[in-house]
C-alpha cells in the first residue's frame, strides 16, 4: 500500500468538506484518481549555489479531496502556500543532486466529485470574497472592448445567473478554439475579444473579465483533464475552467472552451462539470512562495530557479490511474 504525506489537520478538513458533497451528489459517481506529475530538469550548472523546482498541489474543497501525495527522487521539499488564494506548491531542492540533470516525480491521490451549481442556495458570498473575485487581473481588465461587449450581450438583463448564461452562449458561439499563430494560451481577455480565438485560458479569461465588468464575481481554475471512460494513460497538457457567483445558485461552473469543441455538451457544461478533471490552482497573478520571480500569470507547469533566476531547461509529463472505490 502506498504511503502518502499529508498534514492530518488538512485531511480532517477535506473529509469534513466531502460530506455535503457526497450527500448532495449521491446519484453521481466520483472518481478516485492517482495522478503522477513528472519533471526532468537539465543543464544545471555545476557551480550553482541553489536550485529549486516548484510544482502545484491539487486543491481541496467541496468538489475535490487531496488524500495525500508521495515524492520520488529523494529530494528535500517544503509544502508552501501563497496567501492570496491559498494555492499550495511543493518547493523541491535540487541543490544536493549531482549536477547536469535531475528527475523527480510526485504522485497525488485525489477524490474528485462532479461539480454542480446549488439551485436554491441560501448562502451569500462574503465581502472579502466578492472584492477578491471582482478585481481585474493583469490580462483580465474590467474595461475596454470586453466590457462593452458584455453590456451589449446582456441587453438589460439584471439577474446574475441569466447574465452568466448570456455571456457563456455568446462566447461559445463566437470564439473559435484555435491554437494557431501567436498570442493564444496566456489567458488574455483582450486578445480573445479581438481575435475571437484561443484556448481554454483565453475563453475563460474573456468570460471572467466580462462577468466582473458587470460586477459579477468570477474566478479561474487551472488543472488537468482526465479522460472519461479510461482507467489509465498519459495526459498531454493542462485544462482550465471558470465559475461565477449568482445569488440563489452559489458558484456556477462552466467550461466554454470544451462546449465550443463539443457542441453536444454545451448544456451539460453550464452549471455542472463532470468529474473528468483535477483542479490544481485558482486565481491569477500570485506570488510563488520563496521564488524570486515576479507574480505569475498562472502556474500549472513546473517553475525552476537556479541561483534565483528562471531556468528554462525543463521537461514534464503527466499520467493518471483510476483507483478502486473505497
Amino acid at each position: 500500500m502506498m504511503r502518502y504525506s499529508v498534514p492530518l489537520m488538512l485531511l480532517a478538513i477535506c473529509l469534513t468538506l466531502a460530506v455535503p458533497a457526497a450527500a448532495e451528489q449521491s446519484a453521481v459517481q466520483p472518481r478516485q484518481l492517482e495522478f503522477t506529475y513528472s519533471v526532468r530538469v537539465s543543464d544545471l550548472p555545476a557551480d550553482a549555489a541553489s536550485a529549486y523546482v516548484w510544482i502545484p498541489v491539487p486543491l481541496s474543497d467541496e468538489h475535490q479531496q487531496l488524500q495525500g501525495y508521495k515524492t520520488a527522487g529523494g529530494l528535500d521539499y517544503a509544502d508552501v502556500s501563497e496567501p492570496v488564494y491559498g494555492n499550495r506548491f511543493l518547493r523541491l531542492d535540487l541543490s544536493k543532486l549531482d549536477r547536469g540533470a535531475a528527475e523527480l516525480a510526485v504522485t497525488f491521490e485525489v477524490l474528485r466529485y462532479p461539480q454542480l451549481a446549488a439551485a436554491g442556495a441560501t448562502w451569500a458570498l462574503d465581502e472579502a470574497g466578492r472584492a477578491r473575485w471582482t478585481q481585474p487581473n493583469a490580462m483580465v481588465p474590467l474595461g475596454g472592448p470586453p466590457a462593452d461587449e458584455a453590456v451589449a450581450v446582456v441587453a438589460g438583463e439584471q439577474d446574475a445567473y441569466a447574465r452568466g448564461r448570456l455571456l457563456y452562449d455568446n462566447i461559445v458561439g463566437t470564439v473559435a478554439y484555435d491554437k494557431s499563430g501567436e498570442g493564444w494560451g496566456r489567458g488574455d481577455a483582450l486578445y480573445a475579444c479581438d481575435v475571437r480565438a484561443g484556448n481554454c485560458t483565453d475563453f475563460h479569461s474573456l468570460f471572467i473579465g466580462q462577468a466582473r465588468s458587470l460586477d459579477i464575481p468570477a474566478r479561474f481554475t487551472m488543472g488537468f483533464p482526465v479522460p472519461a471512460g479510461e482507467t489509465a494513460g498519459e495526459i498531454g497538457g493542462y485544462h482550465c475552467w471558470a465559475e461565477f457567483w449568482a445569488e440563489g445558485h452559489g458558484w456556477v461552473p462552466l467550461d466554454a472552451s470544451e462546449a465550443r469543441k463539443h457542441p453536444e455538451l454545451k448544456e451539460e457544461l453550464f452549471g455542472s462539470l463532470p468529474a473528468d478533471r483535477i483542479a490544481f490552482t485558482r486565481g491569477r497573478d500570485y506570488q510563488l512562495p520563496g521564488a524570486s520571480a515576479e507574480p505569475l500569470n498562472f502556474l500549472i507547469y513546473p517553475h525552476v530557479e537556479v541561483d534565483g533566476q528562471p531556468h528554462a531547461s525543463i521537461e514534464h509529463s503527466f499520467s493518471f490511474r483510476e483507483l478502486p472505490a473505497d
